[in-house]
């Protein structure tokens, strides 16, 4: 018998900085990596396209943003995504790769709608490594495989850590699956549903108070309504 002809797949590992987490937040730093990968296993094959920019947003960036990755609003004057190069990133990937997907999907897709079309894995929420960590973060799984991870954000900094996370064996030897392999096995996450409770999440604080203002007013009403039905059901 030959040996089978594997078919590979594409996979898009990005990250993003944003001006903040709210609903009029935007994307201001952008890295990916596209990678050859086979399914099965995990590992990659051949040399990664890689891309990184920057863009001036419409919003300022919140304060707790910059002292998060510490990107000022005057560094990104005149700055701009290269957007047809991140469209045909986003057109070869089989799969797209996130530490939190919805976060990066519900920014991302501000630009580039056609991006939720497309399978996702979230390696936070679906969280391939073994469960004996601190934590979840990006630095909880480069401590468990051993990976040097940048301590300030930055997109393409951030996306190298977590493919080198992905990219360890899952087993003592170099021929074990790597996690990615395990990661690429698990169901497609469900990136609409998930975009949708992030941007509940994340609702500004004005529309939270609307929201909590109008549900104690609703309340009360409703409690009116029941002290009078219940009165009439007393008669």
């Amino acid at each position: 018998m030959g040996n089978e002809e594997v078919s590979y797949i594409k996979v898009l590992t990005l990250d993003s900085e944003t001006t903040g987490l709210g609903k009029h937040d935007e994307p201001i730093s952008l890295g990916m990596l596209l990678h050859s990968v086979d399914p099965k296993s995990g590992r990659a094959v051949g040399e990664a396209m890689q891309y990184e920019g920057l863009r001036k947003p419409s919003v300022p960036i919140h304060p707790a943003a910059k002292k998060l990755h510490g990107i000022q609003d005057h560094a990104l004057d005149g700055l701009d995504f290269e957007h047809e190069k991140v469209r045909s990133f986003i057109s070869a990937a089989d799969v797209i790769i996130s530490h939190n997907a919805a976060f990066d999907a519900r920014m991302l897709v501000k630009l580039y709608p056609e991006i939720t079309s497309k399978p996702w894995r979230c390696s936070w929420r679906q969280w391939p490594w073994t469960s004996k960590t601190d934590g979840r973060k990006l630095v909880n799984a480069a401590a468990l495989c051993g990976v040097a991870a940048n301590s300030s954000h930055q997109a393409l900094a951030d996306v190298n850590t977590l493919w080198q996370c992905l990219q360890t064996p899952t087993g003592k030897t170099t021929r074990s699956r790597v996690y990615l392999g395990k990661l690429l096995s698990y169901p497609p996450f469900q990136i609409d549903y998930y975009i949708a409770q992030d941007s509940r999440r994340f609702m500004r604080p004005a529309q939270q108070g609307v929201s909590a203002k109008s549900n104690r007013i609703w309340w009360w009403i409703g409690g009116i309504v029941l002290i009078f039905l219940l009165g009439k059901c007393m008669q």
